[in-house]
């Protein structure tokens, strides 16, 4: 393993002077954790030294808190991560109000427990360390991720719940491929086993990482119990409405309304002619024409709205989450009033 010279300082973000190896503004030592990507420059042997004179200031003062951390990288670079969590856990304590030491101890915690998945006690540890982070920084995407992973990591789908929003918020372009794939395979789980209102719960979390995803299982959830979806539900009616006569659900509908307006056309056309013989031709055209086109409007009116016909393409565009989910979560519990016992 080999381990590259960092360009900025990792104790206090200032900038590296060329050729430097030490911080002009703090004095810690320069080192990064290993990336593959650059060349090999600095080996083993080069981190080793550094470990070597890390320990000698530590020799002369025990708290120097740029030496502590600066070994906890170094050994953390060499994979001894038990050694490196120690003098990182050291310099934590005498410097807590130091971000990039309390992410130093973090990201070493995580890569210590990835070793050990099943150690409970290194994961709370990990939790524990996201939490300062997050206390320190409230937009660190690294405090948020590593929040979410303890959660996911110990199936603590509460927490994963509510945490997903703020990742989602912190961390937009962080690779979350494996928490959307674990919500949406739940909420699925959930739908199947008629835990309806905990299936919406995670299909809002699930919409926060991918929007796509969670209004995709929340308009079909929706169009699946449509008929208990209100009209006092304003904007959600209107477009599951919409979706719903795009997608031909009102066909037979439509065809009872014109064959209900024939009929009522032939009634009222009798009786006008018989009152009015002269009248034949306009009644004719109200018979066949007028009364049938009225009556279906009324029908698609009363299912659809008005205007009664699609109008977008994709009605769904203009409707926010939030709103989705609300109404989604007010339909959940009316599905156990008519499920059949």
């Amino acid at each position: 393993m080999s381990a590259t010279v960092a360009i900025a300082c990792p104790v206090c973000g200032a900038p590296r002077q060329p050729g430097g190896e030490r911080c002009a503004y703090c004095g810690s030592w320069l080192l990064a954790t290993p990336d593959v990507t650059f060349p090999d420059g600095v080996q083993d042997d080069v981190v080793r030294e550094h470990v070597a004179r890390f320990r000698t200031q530590l020799e002369s003062n025990a708290a120097d808190v740029v030496a502590l951390h600066g070994l906890g990288v170094a050994f953390r670079n060499l994979g001894l991560l038990d050694d490196a969590i120690q003098a990182l856990v050291r310099a934590a304590n005498l410097r807590p109000e130091s971000l990039n030491i309390q992410r130093a101890l973090a990201g070493t915690l995580h890569d210590a427990v990835r070793r050990q998945p099943a150690e409970g006690r290194m994961w709370r540890d990990v939790q524990r360390q996201a939490d300062r982070i997050i206390a320190l920084d409230l937009d660190s995407a690294e405090g948020w991720w590593l929040r979410a992973q303890v959660a996911f990591q110990n199936r603590d789908h509460a927490r994963l719940l509510a945490v997903a929003p703020d990742l989602a918020e912190h961390d937009p372009n962080g690779d979350h491929a494996a928490f959307i794939r674990y919500l949406d395979e739940t909420g699925r789980q959930q739908f199947h086993d008629w835990r309806w209102p905990d299936a919406v719960d995670t299909w809002e979390a699930l919409a926060a990482m991918d929007d796509h995803a969670g209004r995709t299982a929340l308009v079909a959830f929706l169009l699946q119990n449509a008929r208990l979806v209100p009209r006092s539900a304003g904007r959600v009616w209107r477009v599951l409405r919409q979706t719903m006569a795009l997608r031909g659900d009102f066909r037979q509908a439509g065809i009872a309304a014109v064959a209900l307006g024939v009929a009522l056309a032939f009634a009222v056309t009798a009786i006008g002619l018989a009152l009015a013989p002269g009248l034949f031709p306009a009644m004719l055209v109200v018979g066949l024409v007028v009364w049938p086109v009225v009556t279906w409007l009324v029908m698609r009116w009363r299912l659809v709205g008005w205007p009664p016909w699609p109008t977008p393409e994709h009605p769904w565009a203009g409707i926010e989450t939030d709103e989705i989910v609300r109404v989604a979560r007010d339909v959940a519990p009316m599905i156990e009033q008519i499920r059949p016992r």
